[in-house]
């Protein structure tokens, strides 16, 4: 005779199937790559681009100076500096920074009057595109050479006292300047400017 329970006796119980572990799916890869870069995107916006335009260098102090000055002139403290912006500077006075890198300036095409007096310079190469500078004062300087400054044929106020220019002939061309200085450097011959 059987007891209570004795229909269960000898069945076996069912076991659970022990599902294989998955690895993360492609679409999870994708999730990852994209989200990867946009860090990587965003930590370049950050330290290169942010609200610079892109034309200065963070880790540079005179670049630093520079944009500074420019945000001064147009009233702009923050947010990227745009073309527009850049064309609204047309005075600039950037006076004992100890400034050696003037590359951002080349950008300023509507730059009429710059005073970069008592600073480092020896390069003034990125001078040598703003065609409508009328008054550029570079005294107190380390210039030597001021060949890039020929094409600036709208000049009329040149201040080059107290540099290191021996030759001053790459000036001769700049037919309506009306005050040029070239007191305290090491001409010898001011022959080439006799028509200023």
């Amino acid at each position: 005779m059987s007891g209570p329970g004795d229909d269960n006796k000898g069945v076996a119980e069912p076991q659970e199937t022990a599902k294989p572990k998955q690895g993360p799916s492609r679409t999870q890869f994708i999730g990852i790559g994209v989200a990867s870069i946009a860090v990587v995107g965003g930590l370049i916006w950050f330290f290169f681009l942010r609200g610079s335009g892109g034309i200065f260098d963070p880790g540079n102090p005179d670049h630093q100076a520079i944009e500074a000055a420019i945000r001064e002139a147009i009233a702009k403290p923050e947010g990227e500096l745009t073309e527009d912006d850049f064309k609204k500077v047309k005075k600039l006075a950037l006076i004992k920074k100890k400034l050696k890198d003037i590359t951002p300036l080349a950008k300023l095409k509507s730059l009429e009057e710059l005073n970069l007096t008592g600073n480092e310079l020896a390069n003034l190469e990125p001078l040598s595109g703003l065609e409508l500078l009328k008054t550029l004062n570079l005294s107190a300087n380390k210039l030597n050479d001021v060949k890039h400054l020929e094409a600036l044929k709208n000049m009329e106020t040149l201040d080059l006292s107290g540099n290191q220019i021996s030759d001053a002939s790459p000036l001769a061309g700049l037919s309506r300047i009306v005050d040029l200085s070239l007191g305290k450097n090491k001409i010898t011959d001011a022959g080439p400017l006799g028509k200023l």
